[in-house]
Parts: C-alpha cells; structure tokens; sequence
C-alpha cells in the first residue's frame, strides 16, 4: 500500500500538508475540492486529459471533476452546448 494511499485511506490526520484536500459531496456522490485551482491541480496529478473541473451546484467554492462528452473531446459540440453556462461561485 502506497504512503498517500495510506494517508487517505486510514489516517487523514497524518496527511502531509501539501496533500490535495477534498471532502465527499453526498449531492452528487463526488469529491469536492476546496477551489479550482485545488480541482485543477487533482487533474494535474491524475494525469487524465478528459478531465475538466466545474463548480458544484449544492455548495458554493467547492468544484468536481470528471470526464469531457467524447463529442466535446472530438470537437463536435462545445461544452456549454452540452452542460450549459454554469457560474462559478
């Protein structure tokens, strides 16, 4: 079992600081990250080209990710053509 893994998994407490902070969104059943930069960065880390960020619906300042529509992903259709405009708050 990895460090982080570990970390996460059994001992948030001993989380390093530098460790993505995340609370579970039982709205939506996804993780929800303290900013986008922070959403970006979960991104970053899991290396998934499809991902995007956006802002949850329930809770102000906390964003999501999850994957791109392949038809976004094949430049067929825009995002906000799909998904809509939503604000960011």
């Amino acid at each position: 079992m990895s460090r982080t893994r570990r970390w996460h998994g059994h001992r948030p407490e001993l989380a390093p600081a530098k460790a993505l902070q995340w609370i579970f969104c039982e709205t939506h059943g996804k993780r929800a990250y303290f900013g986008r930069k922070k959403a970006k960065k979960a991104i970053k880390v899991a290396n998934e080209p499809r991902l995007r960020e956006y802002p949850c619906g329930t809770w102000p300042g906390r964003w999501h990710i999850g994957h791109l529509a392949p038809d976004i992903v094949k430049g067929e259709i825009t995002a906000p053509e799909i998904y809509g405009w939503r604000r960011a708050t």
